[in-house]
């Protein structure tokens, strides 16, 4: 298939990133990390 490289590399990247994200912000709940950056869609 053509074009498979670069979603399994951004798969594996984002697979050991996200979490660590996470981790970093269940460990640090007392900060104020900001309001989400896009909007509320209503349906």
């Amino acid at each position: 298939m053509v074009n498979r490289d670069q979603p399994r590399d951004c798969f594996a990247f984002l697979g050991k990133l996200v979490p660590f994200v996470v981790q970093l912000m269940l460990d640090n709940r007392n900060v104020l990390w900001g309001g989400a950056c896009y909007p509320v869609v209503e349906g």
